[in-house]
């Protein structure tokens, strides 16, 4: 965690230093009514349920009690369904401000936040469970008996995804003056956020393999498989709030350290799974492959999918206006 929080202070911090390089003379000149427009960008760290990983092991279990019940899985489980495992990210935005009074502003921002999907993660957590001979004999998938050896491998891969939140917001500010060329200020803001969840797809490898030796030949059976499964891109609209406190530096350069949440529900959404099947039969030192097959198919994920979206953010703005 310490080096994200790195990258967010050296991104504000050179993004700082070069508006004021850049200051003309008339940035210092007192701003106390009229209309300016502010260009801002900088980092965003996932807080909360945004942030969190997701727990594999329940997700997995949740899906095969559904099964062995007898239901076909229709929606995410429950523990994924309010986890959003993003990781650091960015914000640009534009906003306009109008001064009523010289402490009270009118505002309006619309903005972009684009923070990555955890894949590295949820892969290794996913890899780990079924490297795991003890979660797998829990799940019934992985067993010896009477001289018959069950083995079953699984590598999933999961490529990168993001999470793109588009937000119009309306709402106030309040500047106190500490001196001619600095100042303190609040805002808040409430308005509406289109976030996107992006598609993602999932590739799994699964190997089983079953031994054994039958009137002292051994023999063996492997079979192979390659699922790919890809649930659309979603997209959803909602409520969002900001909230925000900094610093104006001559009345040009803005400074803010801010939270904007939403909660945006996604779905109803299809869900493509290809399957390619094939695999070998050994008996003594003979080995014989078994016939390959592949199929493809469709299905919607009819429930919705909560996922809460919160954001820390610290950017550095430039004012443009007289």
């Amino acid at each position: 965690m310490r080096h994200v929080y790195a990258k967010l202070f050296a991104l504000v911090s050179f993004f700082g230093v070069l508006m004021m390089t850049n200051a003309s003379p008339i940035s210092a000149q007192e701003w106390t009514s009229g209309n300016r427009l502010m260009i801002h960008l900088g980092g965003g760290l996932p807080v909360g349920s945004f942030g969190q990983a997701y727990n594999v092991a329940a997700d997995f279990e949740t899906t095969v009690a559904q099964i062995r019940s007898g239901s076909l899985p229709t929606s995410t489980p429950a523990e994924r369904t309010e986890i959003g495992n993003a990781t650091f990210g960015f914000n640009a935005g534009l906003t306009d401000l109008f001064k009523l009074t010289p402490n009270f502003s009118l505002i309006g921002t619309l903005e972009v936040s684009y923070n990555p999907f955890n894949a590295s993660d949820y892969t290794n957590q996913y890899n780990g469970l079924f490297r795991d001979p003890a979660f797998l004999q829990r799940l019934g998938l992985n067993t010896s008996s009477s001289g018959i050896n069950v083995a079953l491998d699984v590598n999933a891969v999961i490529p990168p995804r993001a999470y793109l939140n588009t937000s119009l917001l309306l709402g106030g500010r309040y500047d106190i003056p500490l001196s001619s060329s600095l100042s303190l200020f609040a805002s808040a803001q409430a308005g509406l956020l289109y976030g996107i969840y992006p598609e993602f797809v999932t590739n799994l490898t699964i190997t089983q393999t079953v031994s054994g030796t039958s009137f002292g030949v051994p023999l063996s059976t492997q079979q192979k498989s390659e699922q790919n499964s890809k649930i659309s891109t979603m997209g959803a609209l909602a409520f969002a709030y900001k909230l925000g406190v900094g610093v104006l530096v001559n009345n040009r350069i803005n400074i803010g350290i801010g939270y904007f949440g939403g909660q945006p529900q996604y779905g109803p959404a299809n869900i493509t799974t290809e399957m390619k099947t094939g695999g070998s039969i050994t008996i003594g030192g003979m080995t014989t492959a078994l016939p390959s097959a592949s199929n493809t198919a469709t299905r919607e994920i009819s429930t919705r999918t909560n996922l809460p979206v919160g954001i820390l953010q610290l950017s550095v703005g430039y004012l443009i206006g007289d």
